[in-house]
């Protein structure tokens, strides 16, 4: 197979990173202020915070820490879901893998729910299924807790720029002295995106109907 030029590679990988980054704005700006910081809006977000905080744990164990406490957002005081870890319990327990692994993990779990979900309703709005409505406040509690949070993203800083300058430096290596590495590397990137592409276009699929049919009409009720 011929290596992939530079325009070719971008092509791959820019919908799979824009449609993420839409998911992440969508998340953030519409539909987590449609359910707003009242009771209802905490209780609606409850399944989404819950899948939220479980990929922290899932991640931390896999990271080789231990949970130290797990809490959701309905029964927190200060109202926000929180994962403490605790102590290395593998060898390969290091902070920044920890905090690497973990502070993103919410994204790509809140996408494979949305995209269960999709399954789940099948193709089409029916209107008249149950489910459709079920789905459409799941898919928004989803989307309300997808995007990772402040604490989240603060945790994420360091590692990430020290993780992002090592694969520069490391992708600079192998392109100087290993271009059957890269090629192997660039084609298996061009046959993943593809596939990314897919869950997180169903993804936003979910969150743009739990937005209409659920964030709209909840948005309303509030505001009588």
């Amino acid at each position: 197979m011929e290596p992939l030029s530079s325009s070719e590679i971008l092509n791959v990988l820019a919908p799979p990173v824009g449609l993420i980054l839409a998911l992440c704005a969508v998340s953030r700006w519409i539909a987590a202020p449609l359910l707003g910081g009242g009771f209802l809006g905490l209780l609606l977000r409850t399944p989404g915070n819950l899948v939220h905080e479980s990929s922290h744990a899932m991640a931390v164990v896999l990271s080789g820490y231990r949970v130290e406490s797990f809490s959701v957002s309905l029964f927190s005081p200060d109202r926000r879901g929180r994962v403490q870890p605790g102590t290395p319990w593998a060898p390969w327990g290091r902070e920044w893998g920890l905090y690497l692994l973990a502070a993103p993990a919410p994204l790509p779990a809140g996408i494979a729910v949305l995209c269960c979900l999709g399954i789940w309703t099948g193709p089409g709005i029916d209107l008249w299924d149950w489910r459709t409505w079920v789905a459409a406040l799941l898919s928004l509690s989803m989307a309300a807790e997808l995007a990772p949070s402040d604490m989240d993203l603060k945790a994420l800083t360091l590692p990430g720029l020290v993780f992002v300058g090592l694969a520069l430096v490391g992708g600079l290596g192998i392109h100087l002295f290993s271009p059957s590495l890269e090629s192997l590397l660039v084609n298996w990137a061009a046959h993943l995106a593809p596939r990314v592409t897919d869950a997180a276009l169903s993804a936003l699929g979910q969150v743009v109907m739990g937005v209409v049919l659920a964030g709209v009409p909840l948005l309303l009720l509030r505001d009588r």
